[in-house]
């Protein structure tokens, strides 16, 4: 086993925002695996976990095969038994085990708690096949069709050593980018670079995201949108000073930050008032991370991601799903006091009709 100890899939319902489907009984999850004509009976954990992870991919439009093979990897992570359906000729399963394992060690040096290196774990093996299972798959697929002259022409133009290579050139076998997406113009006027790596159905999920919701992609940034009138209120700071105050670098303290995806800004409303922005990768609010960060000597706001995000968060969800404040959370860390937050809030709000910072520990200082 993977873990010390043997969870069952509903541990999951701890995670934030819910993972779908992990509170299914065995006799729903059953009742599923008949209907899409999977052939295996849920008679111990390890077969639970693969028939939830059938579940669960199917909800993201996993096709049969790619499911059953996430359904082997997740029931061998989190059992140490892997309930095979055969995919193994299909995907390179001895090179996404051997990647996942690096990928766990990561996780296991991040974290103590088994719980939380077990969720990170799911959500990993999760966006390994969501995002990048291309790479693993073995060629087992043959076209055999007849093409006019002209056509042949133009095929035989397209740069390549061999049919195969002009063949992914044609359909776009590279790292995806904004640049390649029938909607790049309407993207790029957001702000998004063209040359940002990304997925068709992500492109789709941010763009209509950003417009329902007046939001766009923070330039120069790691993926963090933000509300289009964000320039208004705070303006992007190079202070190192600044970063370094309030990341507690001149302090001996054990503060463990979660800092993921970090800004700076500097405040347009409130003189000498700064915000270091954090979207983490593990964001839920836990005892575990208050802490980390209980002798924080600043105050620690949450922000609404309505005025800013961190893109994956986004991605995360269904086309144009509206953002719960409180699941896959940014943190703003900044120097300003409780009268001064208020009073950025109160001017944004008389704006926007959003209170931006939601008060979460007091600073000592």
């Amino acid at each position: 086993m993977f873990l010390s100890k043997e969870y069952r899939p509903s541990i999951l319902k701890e995670a934030s925002p819910k993972i779908v489907g992990c509170e299914l009984s065995d006799k729903e999850l059953q009742k599923f695996l008949n209907e899409i004509d999977v052939e295996f009976q849920i008679i111990d954990n390890s077969t639970r976990w693969a028939a939830f992870a059938q579940y669960y991919a199917y909800q993201y439009n996993f096709n049969k095969i790619k499911a059953a093979s996430f359904a082997y990897m997740v029931s061998l992570f989190m059992t140490g038994i892997g309930i095979s359906l055969s995919t193994e000729m299909y995907f390179k399963e001895a090179q996404i085990e051997s990647d996942l394992e690096d990928k766990l060690n990561q996780i296991k040096s991040k974290y103590d708690d088994e719980k939380k290196q077990m969720i990170s774990l799911f959500r990993n093996i999760f966006w390994t096949y969501k995002q990048h299972s291309s790479k693993y798959e073995y060629a087992t697929e043959r076209l055999s069709f007849k093409v006019t002259l002209s056509e042949m022409e133009k095929f035989q133009a397209i740069k390549g050593r061999n049919n195969k290579e002009k063949f992914k050139k044609l359909i776009g076998d590279k790292m995806y980018t904004v640049s390649d997406n029938i909607h790049s113009k309407d993207l790029v006027k957001l702000g998004f670079p063209k040359d940002l790596c990304t997925s068709s159905e992500s492109c789709e999920i941010l763009l209509e995201h950003c417009k329902k919701y007046d939001m766009k992609f923070l330039k120069g940034s790691y993926y963090t949108l933000v509300h289009k009138d964000f320039d208004k209120y705070f303006k992007v700071s190079k202070s190192n000073k600044i970063r370094e105050l309030l990341t507690c670098k001149d302090l001996n303290e054990n503060i463990n930050l979660p800092l993921d995806h970090v800004n700076l800004f500097k405040s347009k409303i409130e003189d000498d008032v700064y915000i270091l922005t954090s979207s983490p990768y593990d964001p839920s609010l836990n005892m575990n991370l208050f802490n980390q960060i209980k002798s924080y000597p600043y105050s620690i706001y949450v922000i609404h991601p309505n005025f800013l995000d961190y893109a994956a968060f986004v991605d995360r969800d269904p086309v144009g799903a509206l953002r719960n404040p409180l699941s896959n959370m940014n943190y703003a860390f900044t120097n300003a006091s409780a009268d001064q937050i208020l009073n950025i809030n109160q001017v944004i709000y008389g704006d926007l009709d959003t209170f931006v910072f939601e008060f979460l520990i007091d600073g000592s200082r």
